[in-house]
């Protein structure tokens, strides 16, 4: 755990309370903006909101800080068709997670568009000391999306059962657990992405049960960090059930590990799947194979 003087002096201190819940109206949850507003969230749940807007739960804008500590859950809040981030959206803010929840929120289903059913990042910071990101939904990306030049920095924790669209319907899908746009960077230095879902049957950049890399995206992943267990949909267009490398950099080492993600059903092993010779991809970590041994060499 990291000392008590390592976080900012928040301007508001949300804890102790049940819930603040939208009941659906068709109001965020809160909205924070401002360079010097910091707002820390303990034992506190963020839930209800069902809205025509990005950022369901919270939007947070213009520098503005937020700080998720234990006991806290941006929960069972839904986005309309074309919106983005069912449990936070941030355009150029700071997030810091040190436990908790982001869980359980989504996009509108049907097969209608949306983005980030769990956290949608524009020209944002987002740091990831612990907690959990579970149960989200959206057509693009389940859990967290980078767009713009974001940073996310993941020390531990978990992405876990985020679900890029398991709607009926002819549609398409990236990234179930992290999608990787613009020219945003994901440094990944533990924990896990863990159980994650994306599905697309239109062609194009669609899989990426783990993490979508993609346009100019940067994907660094390294210390014991682990990619396993995610899974696409068994159709021909739908790849990458660990990593899709549509494009930009994908560079794994250390100790880091891929293993087990695959096609449904107990198909094939699909660990990462490199779509160009214009992307770079740079392997020196654990990777399982087809045959289902490990492998440490270096794979450029």
């Amino acid at each position: 755990s990291l000392p008590a003087s390592f976080l900012p002096s928040p301007s508001y201190f949300v804890h102790h309370h049940p819930a603040l819940n939208a009941g659906g109206s068709g109001r965020r949850v809160i909205y924070i903006a401002g360079a010097d507003t910091v707002v820390q969230l303990e034992n506190i749940s963020l839930t209800g909101a069902n809205v025509n807007m990005n950022g369901a739960g919270v939007y947070i804008e213009s520098r503005a800080e937020l700080i998720l500590l234990a006991g806290s859950a941006i929960e069972e809040n839904r986005i309309q068709t074309s919106r983005e981030g069912g449990g936070i959206y941030a355009d150029n803010a700071v997030l810091l997670m040190f436990g908790g929840f982001i869980r359980n929120n989504r996009g509108p289903g049907g097969g209608e568009n949306s983005n980030a059913g769990g956290v949608a990042l524009n020209n944002s910071e987002f740091t990831m000391y612990n907690g959990t990101i579970q149960g989200n939904q959206a057509k693009w990306t389940g859990g967290v999306q980078l767009a713009g030049k974001s940073l996310f920095t993941m020390y531990d924790g978990i992405i876990y059962d985020n679900d890029a669209s398991r709607w009926n319907g002819d549609y398409s899908a990236a990234g179930g657990g992290v999608a990787i746009r613009g020219s945003s960077s994901f440094i990944m230095k533990g924990g896990s992405i863990k159980a994650n879902y994306a599905n697309g049957n239109l062609g194009g950049s669609q899989g990426g049960g783990g993490v979508l890399v993609a346009d100019s995206g940067s994907f660094i992943m390294s210390g014991n960090a682990s990619i396993e267990d995610n899974t696409i949909d068994n159709n021909g267009y739908c790849r990458g059930a660990g990593v899709r490398l549509v494009s930009g950099t994908f560079d794994m080492r250390d100790n880091a590990v891929l293993r087990n993600n695959r096609r449904p059903s107990g198909g094939a092993i699909e660990n990462v799947y490199r779509d160009s010779t214009g992307s770079t991809f740079i392997l020196k970590g654990v990777v399982q194979t087809a045959a289902g041994a490990y492998t440490a060499d270096p794979i450029q």
